[in-house]
């Protein structure tokens, strides 16, 4: 049955936002927990050996990414194409996968793993639980990571979505249990690699059952076909490499160059700023399938009002909801941690500008990125990990957390606001004209307004009086924004709105 984009949105979206509430409940739930049954120190050990274990993945998530974004495009055009490049890239996944685990056996008996994660911990454990689980990332995660994607392009990415959050919820389970219980590091490894691995090999016999007309998956495979897809990918590794040490690498940053006891504060701050930013992931998610589409078809009307509807969408959700969050965000924190740890307004404002950023420019990355437009795409990320790193190294001196915010801000600002918005106006000039320009300059308000607060806070002029002023200025811009955009992009958002509502009361 055929769905039009505004149903498919819909349908996407609402399996996006359970997912971010059980994500949102497992941060909730599973922080104060670890941190009464664990400790400060030992929970810091855990966010640093998973950073690095996800650090390691970067690997082959660049090739799972580039023949996933291959298949997305090649199911509109020529099927049977897309089965050999399907199963061409199968022996190099798991051949991506073993390297890893020889990388990571390197880094542990050559006696780098306190300087790979930043910590001086117990090392038998941690390398234990290291080798654990980078095993089963390569039986299982490579060549799984690119089968689950096949949901994609056939029109079932909310079917991707449920298998996904069905996942995280076991594996949130199961850790809770662990931390319950007073368990090891290594126990909880243990759990989450054998869930991780039971779970996907139910999810391939899912897979050959729903979509019988690419099984067996190694079908027609040429080695010579696979070769080449590795060596085409290697821009997307580069950036996996390189959006990872952004995230992870930043966490690693801070427990080598500050202390493994600020990491907690660190990562639950960024979690709490991230929450809005989750929006603009699951939206852009959702349309993504729609904008590969229109860009194999060749329907740039289609393209471009999608951009600006998303823009306005996540926008104004997420601009407003973090100016709304600093009314309530210090007392919720403090009850959140137990009054574990200490609240940071400066590295919250600065990591919410950051998420501001951000999502002004998430469309344009996502389009270089879903169409496989590899220079964009690394132009981008390139600039945001050597900004990030340069500045954070810079103010490292001053010894203040909040100073590795900035750094997140500055580097989105750069590479998520300036280089995309560059980039996009060479490729679609037709974006940038009329009312078009006129509405991206008054969307680049609210982000403004967000980082100017967060600079008189940190010279010591914040007042609640102003997040006020902030908020009404938002409300104006976005309000400009609606009276500016096509009737037709009003329509879709009308539809969207409309149609998830409808939803809604039917679960109900």
């Amino acid at each position: 049955m055929s769905t039009t984009v505004e149903q498919r949105t819909v349908r996407n979206t609402t399996a996006g936002l359970f997912a971010f509430i059980v994500n949102f409940l497992q941060s909730i739930v599973l922080v104060p927990v670890i941190l009464s049954y664990w400790g400060t120190i030992k929970y810091g050990n855990w966010l640093a050996l998973f950073a690095g274990f996800t650090l390691l993945q970067t690997l082959d998530l660049g090739h799972q990414n580039y023949i996933a974004n291959k298949m997305n495009i090649l199911y509109h055009r020529d099927k049977i194409e897309l089965q050999k490049e399907l199963s061409s890239s199968l022996i190099i996944a798991w051949s991506i996968g073993l390297i890893e685990l020889i990388i990571t056996l390197i880094i542990i008996f050559s006696d780098n793993l306190s300087g790979f994660l930043g910590l001086n911990a117990e090392q038998f454990e941690l390398a234990t639980a290291l080798i654990l689980l980078v095993l089963m990332w390569f039986l299982f995660g490579s060549v799984g990571g690119i089968l689950i994607r096949l949901l994609v392009p056939v029109g079932k990415y909310h079917e991707l979505q449920w298998i996904s959050v069905f996942i995280k919820l076991v594996q949130f389970l199961s850790l809770f249990i662990i931390v319950l219980f007073k368990g090891s590091i290594l126990n909880a490894a243990i759990v989450y690699s054998i869930v991780q691995a039971v779970l996907t090999f139910f999810v391939l016999i899912y897979l050959r059952k729903k979509l019988p007309e690419f099984y067996p998956w190694w079908k027609g495979g040429k080695l010579t076909i696979g070769i080449n897809n590795f060596f085409k990918s290697l821009a997307l590794t580069i950036n996996s490499i390189i959006q990872q040490l952004s995230v992870n690498g930043l966490i690693l940053f801070v427990s080598g160059l500050y202390s493994v006891m600020l990491v907690p504060v660190f990562t639950t701050t960024r979690t709490l700023s991230n929450t809005a930013g989750n929006f603009t992931s699951i939206i852009n998610s959702a349309v993504s399938p729609d904008v590969v589409k229109y860009y194999s078809k060749g329907e740039d009307k289609k393209l471009i009002l999608t951009l600006i509807t998303t823009l306005f969408l996540s926008g104004f959700v997420i601009n407003l909801s973090l100016i709304l969050s600093l009314y309530i965000i210090e007392p919720l924190y403090k009850i959140w941690t137990n009054n574990e740890l200490t609240f940071d307004l400066n590295l919250f404002l600065f990591l919410a500008a950051s998420v501001s950023f951000s999502n002004f420019g998430m469309g344009f990355v996502n389009y270089f990125f879903g169409v496989n437009k590899l220079k964009q795409f690394t132009y981008i990320n390139v600039l945001k990990v050597a900004c990030l790193f340069i500045t954070a190294y810079l103010l490292v001196g001053f010894n203040e957390l909040h100073t590795v915010a900035i750094s997140v801000a500055v580097s989105e600002l750069l590479s998520s606001v300036i280089l995309p918005v560059y980039l996009i106006k060479n490729e679609k000039p037709e974006l940038f004209k009329g009312h078009y320009k006129k509405f991206f300059i008054i969307s680049f308000i609210p982000p403004i307004l967000i980082i100017v607060l967060a600079i008189l806070n940190l010279i010591s002029i914040f007042s609640f009086i102003m997040v006020t002023l902030v908020l009404l200025a938002m409300l104006i811009s976005y309000i400009a924004c609606w009276r500016m955009i096509d009737i037709e992009i009003k329509k879709r958002i009308v539809s969207i709105v409309k149609s998830y509502l409808k939803l809604s009361s039917r679960q109900s």
